[in-house]
């Protein structure tokens, strides 16, 4: 549980620096992609905060792989 914990969280993480590309890019760019990089933002720290939840029950019940 812990290591698919940490994974999640590491997925989660990946998409985020997606989104704060987007967001970046849509600086320079004509076509305003803002609302994909808030999107992806706020679903990258969905997935971080499960992924953290993931690895917190692991060790309240000791389930650690």
């Amino acid at each position: 549980m812990k290591v698919k914990g940490v994974i999640v969280a590491l997925i989660g993480l990946l998409i985020m620096g997606f989104g704060v590309g987007m967001m970046l890019y849509s600086l320079n760019s004509e076509t305003s992609s803002w609302g994909y990089g808030y999107a992806m933002l706020a679903g990258g720290f969905l997935i971080v905060f499960s992924g953290l939840y993931l690895v917190y029950k692991a060790k309240e019940t000791g389930d650690i792989e």
